[in-house]
């Protein structure tokens, strides 16, 4: 079974590859958020994956806007 590609050239999220070190970039992203390291103990991978999605807005079901020339003129 082939992957399909958004055709924009770009990778979507099912096509990125992982980081190297997620566990790592679990750890830095936790305590950038303010949590500390048992804090972060108490969550399953998984949880905190989801948590960091909530926390920054990129939860699974929000679809992101491209901007256009008014919002660009706003700014």
């Amino acid at each position: 079974m082939e992957v399909e590609s958004s055709g924009s050239g770009e990778p979507t999220d099912t096509e990125a590859e992982p980081p190297e070190r997620l566990d790592l970039d679990l750890l830095v992203v936790g305590k950038k958020m303010g949590l500390s390291f048992d804090e972060m103990n108490m969550f399953r991978v998984r949880d905190l994956i989801k948590f960091v999605r909530i926390y920054t807005g990129n939860d699974e079901e929000t679809e992101v806007r491209q901007a256009n020339q008014a919002d660009f003129d706003r700014w």
